[in-house]
């Protein structure tokens, strides 16, 4: 079967770019998804990424996974971004750490979980970067509802 990730979006994609990941060959592609859209009629561009990373036990796949995507997406400093999905890795992991320089995970603590389960915290994460109070008010003002806001 194939495999892929995807973005739904409540306003008009201005561009969209896939960025295949490094995998071993063993071990199934991984890709990211990066998408441009304007949040209101008037507003700035904003990227918003998804991607989900390796899930093997071997941490230095989802690194070498969240190296190179740290390093195509903030090649353009001044372009606000969301990145969010599966990273398959723990909130003070070195996979996370390498994202740490750039990018804020805007839940930066775990929350209780919802149902019991053997591993301890989360695995899907948000991070933003470059993000302005005023472009989310202007977001909710211009939607009504705090629409990218809501990544998960």
């Amino acid at each position: 079967g194939g495999y892929g990730v995807g973005v739904l979006s409540r306003w008009p994609l201005l561009h969209a770019e896939m960025h295949p990941l490094p995998d071993p060959p063993d071990r199934e592609p991984r890709t990211s998804l990066t998408v441009a859209v304007s949040a209101h009629k008037n507003g700035p561009l904003i990227q918003f990424t998804s991607t989900h990373f390796d899930s093997g036990r071997d941490a230095v796949n989802r690194m070498a996974q969240a190296t190179e995507l740290n390093r195509v997406l903030v090649r353009n400093d001044s372009v606000p971004g969301i990145l969010a999905g599966d990273l398959n890795s723990g909130l003070r992991t070195e996979v996370l750490q390498i994202f740490d320089s750039n990018w804020v995970n805007v839940a930066p603590e775990d929350p209780p979980p919802l149902v019991p389960t053997a591993r301890p915290g989360r695995v899907d994460h948000v991070l933003e970067r470059l993000l302005r109070d005023d472009l989310v008010a202007a977001a909710v003002r211009e939607e009504g509802v705090p629409g990218f806001a809501r990544a998960t």
